[in-house]
């Protein structure tokens, strides 16, 4: 599984090395695909340092919200999988708010039963 990704990785990073320098202006969706696709590798097999970077060119360039989502989601998991739990959270509800999904402060037990109950039927 690793091995693929890391092939990924490889084919990703050269085509990333073949965009000119206002590659983010004049070639814009390449861009994307090729950073996210990148990014989505690193996450895979676990290159944190890379992901970062990735993720940080895509939250700088990326034009709409929609476009910065896919990162988005993946910095959620590597936080997640990371055991950084609360920060992890965090984003996820940042991200969940900005999808227009209001989310409580705090629940009390409750309340997570009402919403079980509401899947479950």
């Amino acid at each position: 599984g690793n091995v693929r990704f890391s092939i990924c990785v490889f084919f990703f990073d050269n085509g990333i090395n073949f965009l000119r320098k206002n590659h983010w202006k004049e070639h814009y969706d390449l861009s994307l695909q090729l950073f996210d696709g990148a990014a989505k590798c690193s996450f895979f097999i676990g290159d944190n340092e890379s992901l970062n970077l990735l993720t940080e060119q895509i939250l700088t360039y990326a034009r709409t919200f929609q476009d910065k989502l896919n990162v988005m989601y993946i910095t959620v998991s590597a936080l997640s999988y990371a055991s950084r739990l609360p920060e992890s959270i965090e984003k996820g509800m940042i991200i969940l708010s900005k999808l227009g999904q209001p989310l409580p402060e705090s629940t009390s037990d409750a309340d997570i039963d009402s919403c079980i109950e509401q899947t479950l039927f």
